[in-house]
Formats: C-alpha cells, sequence, structure tokens
C-alpha cells in the first residue's frame, strides 16, 4: 500500500501548501494528541504556566471505536511505590494495607485528573503519567488485593487536536478548515503565499 499512502500524503501537503493557522497574526503551537477521551485539555492544566487562548478544552465526538481508548495500568503496591520513589523528587512511603492506597484530590476543568496523594506524597497527574506509563491523567483508580489498577480513558496528553476525533469529523463531513478551528479556539486559517502571491487571505 505503498503508493496509495503516499499519494496520499503527498496530495494532503500540496493542497495546503501556504496554508497556516495563526491567532492575533502570530503563528500557533498546534499541539495535538492521539485521542481526548471525549474531551481535550486546558493547556494551563498540563503544564501549568501557560495560558495560550487558543488551547482551550473542547468537546471531541466519535472517539469511542478508537482500540485505545481505554486501557489498564496494574501496578502491586510494592512496585508502584519502587516507580515513584526512583522516579520523583517526592518520596514516599506506602501502607500497602490501607482501602485507598490512591487518593484524587482535584480535578481539572475538563474532568481530568489534576493532584493526587500516594503514601504522604503529592502529585500532579501529568507527572504519574510519564511515571506510570499512563496513556492519559483522565483515570480513576481501584484497589485488588495487592494491586492498584489505574482504569485510563484516552491516550496522550490531551492538548490541542485530538487525532481520533478530528478524524470522525472529517468522515461527517466536516472541512478541514472547520476541524482545525473546532479544535483551536478563535484561530485564522490563511493562505499567506502560493506560487508567487503574497497577498494573506482568508480561507
Amino acid at each position: 500500500n505503498y503508493d496509495k499512502y503516499y499519494n496520499k500524503i503527498k496530495n494532503a501537503v500540496n493542497s495546503t501548501k501556504g496554508i497556516v493557522i495563526t491567532y492575533n497574526n502570530k503563528y500557533i503551537n498546534a499541539y495535538f494528541h492521539a485521542c481526548s477521551g471525549g474531551k481535550t485539555e486546558d493547556v494551563s492544566a498540563i503544564w501549568g504556566k501557560q495560558n495560550i487562548p487558543y488551547l482551550k478544552s473542547v468537546e471531541s465526538k466519535g472517539e469511542e471505536g478508537y482500540k485505545n481508548y481505554t486501557s489498564k495500568v496494574k501496578l502491586t503496591v510494592s512496585s508502584l511505590q519502587t516507580k515513584l520513589n526512583k522516579s520523583s523528587t517526592t518520596k514516599c512511603s506506602i501502607n500497602k494495607d490501607a482501602d485507598e492506597i490512591v487518593e484524587i484530590l482535584s480535578y481539572t476543568q475538563s474532568g481530568r485528573v489534576n493532584k493526587v496523594k500516594i503514601g504522604g506524597g503529592i502529585y500532579k497527574a501529568e507527572e504519574l503519567r510519564t511515571l506510570l506509563g499512563l496513556r492519559s491523567t483522565n483515570f480513576t483508580v481501584n484497589k485488588e488485593g495487592d494491586t492498584v489498577i489505574f482504569n485510563v480513558k484516552g491516550n496522550g496528553h490531551g492538548v490541542g487536536m485530538s487525532q481520533v476525533g478530528a478524524d470522525y469529523y472529517a468522515k461527517q463531513g466536516y472541512s478541514f478548515v472547520e476541524i482545525i478551528k473546532h479544535y483551536y479556539t478563535g484561530v485564522d486559517v490563511t493562505k499567506i503565499y502560493v506560487e508567487g502571491e503574497t497577498q494573506e487571505n482568508e480561507i
């Protein structure tokens, strides 16, 4: 299928030549991820100090059929403690007999986990996503015996465009401009230079 997919990519590149996405006349940071789990995330909830007007939380439909829409990570209490103490500056000491090993302290506006408490240590969910190999910060937690189970929805940091969501909207007949403007709030999609043309034109 090399020729088939190569030609699709080539056509996509050529047909969008000179088209850019801007906010207040500046090029955007077009962050994207695999699957939002139904709603994208505000950039400030993931990377803290950043407050970018076009990277706000929006609905992302049609993702339920994605193979990694849900996933699980199972860790024994001892392996959970080892992973956290090996990789994080926040040290913890977990009581394996406690009913609740992982206590969710707060959520972001989109419904993802924001902060959690484990063994006396406080962790940002985005930090846990990296330390424990979670697909996203949209998770619930339960305990079965000596095992802690993270039930995860979505795949990726959740900021910007969901690839699975964008694919769904395209199959529903949305144009690429409509999809871009859905995922990046308040942006302009502009043609700035095509074969000698220099005048900017709204797409």
